[in-house]
């Protein structure tokens, strides 16, 4: 009899599974619901901002890419800079932004005495925007960690 109940039971669980849409809540769907803080909308990118030393995440998606990018405040990165890539021109940031360099940390440097840092010129490439670069760059005076990972999606 038991086994009977639990057969019945099983068959019923798993036709109401299947029964049930199942719904995959990306980031997208979260910053649309707009209730979470720590998501944000970043250039058409999606950002989730994990607090604290665990820095914040942004992924951003085309037809043909999907990228994430991670972010960490090197103060509180715990090693990753001593195994981080230091650029010391654009031409390097340029350079370390390519894929050859998925998964790999980069520092780019905040603002020193006088002129910019690295991080500055990243943002400013990216945005074509002086105020957001500067704006970025006086947010972050010791620089930023930052770590790329780009993903094709229609694969030749």
């Amino acid at each position: 009899m038991k086994r009977k109940v639990l057969v019945v039971f099983v068959a019923f669980m798993a036709l109401a599974m299947l029964a049930t849409p199942v719904l995959a809540i990306g980031p997208w769907q979260a910053v649309e619901a707009n209730d979470n803080e720590n998501f944000f909308v970043l250039f058409g990118g999606v950002g989730n901002r994990r607090g604290g030393a665990n820095g914040t995440n942004v992924w951003a998606a085309t037809e043909d890419f999907s990228v994430a990018w991670k972010w960490r405040d090197p103060m509180d990165a715990k090693g990753l800079m001593n195994t981080a890539l230091v650029p010391t021109t654009v031409a390097e940031v340029i350079l370390y932004a390519s894929e050859d360099y998925d998964n790999k940390w980069i520092f780019l440097s905040g603002k020193p005495a006088t002129g910019h840092g690295m991080l500055y010129y990243f943002w400013y490439g990216f945005t074509k925007s002086s105020a957001v670069a500067s704006a970025i760059e006086n947010a972050n005076p010791n620089g930023e960690l930052w770590m790329h990972n780009l993903i094709y999606n229609n694969v030749k």
